[in-house]
């Protein structure tokens, strides 16, 4: 709608504006140009009328008539029925009647019907310009529509329809009205130009000729504001947790670079709270804000209500340049408990919260960075009373250095040194200061093999409690009845890495009917690799804390690591090789697939039992293997196997299925089965099925079919039905769901609906 009155009534009338127009005696040296068949002054050269053709043509802006007759004495512009506007920008407008102030003080206009350069309409019965008594320039508008969509038959004529509607009827509102997506009414609007606000009464939303909304008032900025307090699109659903949930949208401007909304909500079910986003972006630095607040009564599993309490989250995120070398930030993301971000949909899968602050340092070629973390547990709950004593630690601080040396021969030095303290409520301290130079070099020869070379040296001491020492292994200080004795232990080891690999380039003939990559033929790459890693000393000690490197699990990405653990606390002993090739074929740029096999074979047995769950066995690894594949947009396959290395069954399955192309019919298959650990991550096996269907149905219309099955509890998580019309000026998508949380002896159910409607150029305004 402010489009509207920026490029509809604003062009029809600011076209004459500047200067104003100039008396007969002065249109030569005027910098409005006018072009007519005829210019002839009556009346004693009282009115100059041009005609045949009559142009008038200021600041790329024109109105071309039959007949423009000029007021000379009173300064009254008035055009003759059925005169064009043009801007430069390619908007078209009609005009049925305009009289205008030649210094722009007054004006009237009638029936301005227009096509704006994006396809938008435009539609304004009556139109009066006036200075109220202070002075400020107010434009009064009746019975205006504006829409962003336009007809089949309007896009096919397009501008040139203008043109015919000087032959036609006069127009009375926007053409093809019924057939539109929506279109904006409202009976009378004022514009103050000075203030840059649009007041709209009696406003309604159509959508596809239906009446949808109505409001008594309503106003927004015009094109000329950038930025303006108001209220932008609310957000509504509903469903069993919440109810009817209501959430406005409150836009505060404070500053240029500053985004800060406002979000009261009401849940009939819960009651009523208050949200805010704020967001702060300079060169320099930035700042995001997002956080909730209520007072609710989380609901139990059970289905019972807890005591009334305050409820909410606060993620926070902030970095700021302190100078060239160096930045400093912070990030707090809290929550008073899981419930709450379930029901609310926000993040509603986070098992753990962190809060961390941070300082770098960016040298030449060195780099470092200080940082404290603090953890809070969602599932606390839910744990037994001897887990709870084990709690998540704060690091306070950890510390770490990085040099780059300068390479010398094709070798490429590295020095990591770190520093760590760890502290659990009640269990001590657990200190680590480690020392890890590096050094590595690549050779390429001729005939293209590339060998590669990296030797590590790890040396770590540690500091820790005998409490904090059994926490880190997941044992409670009551359970083992440890004491507060105090341990000191050095660690260090040698790590060694040699490998080859080989890229191969085969061309075959060309492929009839596809055109391949190069254009002539199709592409196959085969690449072959081996590597030898010895480790020497005893990284896997069961006598230290183990903080960073429990979580293992075998992957392409970590096979060819030197060191598949993460973190520095652990390291894999002994040697190993780890082999593998990669094939990659390419028959067309839409045709092609690729795939990799590989895996990892110790050349000593292990002093302790592997982890088989994660992929590593006691002589060998799974195989690790993973396919990708798209054949003309018709289908695409992606998938992720490790296959346990002494018999043919699958350990890890990943993979998603698409049959179809993405904007015809197609369906989604998604299949998961692994992720089972044991404790302290104490994480339970999972197979799930993830199937979706899309369909087309008619037009701009279609809708999606999702279905998430959990086929290990035999049990289904969730249903989801969604139709979406989409076309350029307009998003709608109506969708039902029903969840299914917890075990099928325990199960909680939340079903609901959703409505998002989305007005593609008008929602993004800020509104007032």
């Amino acid at each position: 709608m402010a489009r509207f009155l920026c490029t509809a009534v604003f062009c029809v009338f600011v076209v004459l504006t500047g200067s104003g127009l100039a008396r007969a005696q002065d249109l030569q040296s005027s910098p409005l140009r006018l072009e007519a068949g005829q210019l002839v002054y009556e009346e004693n050269e009282k009115f100059a009328r041009a005609t045949g053709g009559a142009r008038v043509s200021w600041n790329g802006r024109t109105i071309t008539a039959d007949e423009i007759l000029y007021d000379l004495e009173n300064g009254i512009l008035t055009m003759s029925p059925g005169g064009v506007v043009s801007t430069a920008e390619g908007d078209r407008y009609y005009a049925d009647q305009l009289v205008v102030q030649d210094d722009f003080s007054a004006g009237t206009a009638a029936q301005i019907f227009g096509f704006l350069s994006d396809d938008s309409q435009i539609f304004a019965g009556e139109t009066i310009l006036q200075e109220d008594a202070t002075g400020a320039r107010q434009m009064h508008l009746d019975n205006i529509s504006y829409s962003a969509c336009r007809c089949a038959d309007s896009q096919a004529k397009g501008g040139d329809r203008l043109s015919a509607l000087a032959d036609d009827s006069v127009p009375t509102g926007l053409e093809g009205e019924d057939e539109l997506s929506w279109s904006l009414h409202a009976d009378r609007a004022t514009w103050d130009q000075d203030r840059g606000v649009v007041r709209y009464h009696n406003a309604r939303l159509k959508l596809f000729g239906i009446p949808a909304l109505f409001t008594p008032y309503i106003s927004l900025p015009d094109p000329t504001v950038e930025r303006r307090t108001g209220f932008l699109a609310p957000e509504i659903r509903a469903d069993e947790y919440l109810g009817q949930f209501t959430l406005l949208r409150y836009f505060v401007n404070l500053q240029p670079n500053t985004n800060l909304e406002l979000h009261p909500f009401l849940a009939t079910k819960r009651g009523p709270g208050l949200g805010v986003d704020l967001e702060h972006s300079t060169r320099h630095e930035h700042i995001f804000l997002q956080g909730q607040f209520t007072r609710s009564e989380p609901q139990t599993p059970t289905g019972d209500f807890l005591n009334r309490r305050n409820r909410g989250y606060v993620f926070f995120d902030a970095t700021s340049d302190l100078n060239k070398r160096w930045r400093a930030g912070v990030s707090i993301d809290s929550a008073s408990d899981k419930r709450y971000l379930r029901e609310y949909r926000v993040r509603s899968s986070a098992a753990q919260l962190s809060q961390r602050g941070w300082l770098e340092r960016f040298g030449r070629n060195t780099y470092l960075r200080l940082r404290t973390i603090g953890y809070q547990n969602l599932r606390e709950e839910s744990l037994s009373i001897a887990t709870q004593e084990i709690r998540q630690p704060v690091v306070l601080p950890q510390a770490d250095w990085y040099w780059f040396g300068t390479p010398k021969r094709g070798f490429y030095p590295e020095l990591h040194a770190s520093a760590r303290i760890l502290n659990r409520k009640n269990l001590g301290n657990s200190r680590r200061i480690s020392l890890r130079p590096s050094v590595r070099r690549t050779i390429t020869t001729k005939g293209g093999h590339i060998w590669d070379g990296q030797v590590v040296l790890q040396s770590s001491a540690y500091s820790f409690s005998r409490a904090a020492f059994l926490a880190s292994r997941g044992l409670s200080q009551s359970a083992a009845g440890a004491s507060g004795e105090q341990h000191a232990v050095l660690v260090s080891y040698t790590s060694a890495a040699f490998g080859w690999r080989m890229p191969l380039v085969v061309a075959r003939g060309q492929n009839a009917g596809s055109t391949a990559v190069d254009g002539t033929r199709a592409l196959h790459l085969l690449e072959p690799r081996v590597q030898l890693v010895t480790v020497a000393g005893s990284p896997e000690r069961e006598d230290i804390p183990n903080e960073e490197s429990q979580s293992l699990s075998l992957d392409r990405a970590r096979l060819f690591r030197i060191n598949r653990y993460p973190g520095s606390d652990r390291s894999e002993e002994g040697s190993r090789i780890d082999y593998g090739a990669s094939w990659t074929s390419r028959f067309s740029e839409q045709r092609g697939f690729s795939t990799f096999l590989g895996q990892s074979t110790y050349l000593n047995k292990y002093r302790q039992e592997k982890r088989r769950y994660a992929g590593f066995a006691e002589k060998r690894t799974d195989w690790v293997t993973t396919f990708n594949a798209e054949w003309d947009q018709w289908i695409a396959l992606d998938s992720v196997l490790r296959i346990d290395e002494e018999s043919p069954r699958i350990n890890l399955h990943d993979s998603e299925l698409r049959v179809g192309r993405e904007d015809e019919l197609h369906a989604t298959l998604g299949y998961f089965y692994g992720l089972e650990r044991p404790p302290p991550e104490d994480l339970a096996h999972r197979e799930e099925v993830n199937l979706r269907f899309s369909l087309p149905l008619y037009d701009n219309l279609s809708s999606e079919l999702g279905l998430i099955r959990d086929t290990a509890a035999n049990q289904t998580r969730r249903v989801e039905s969604v139709f979406i019309y989409e076309d350029d000026c307009l998003r709608l998508d109506v969708g039902f769901f029903q969840k299914y949380t917890g075990t099928p002896e325990n199960i909680e159910k939340d079903r609901g609906v959703f409505f998002v409607i989305d007005l593609k150029p008008l929602l993004g305004a800020r509104a007032d």
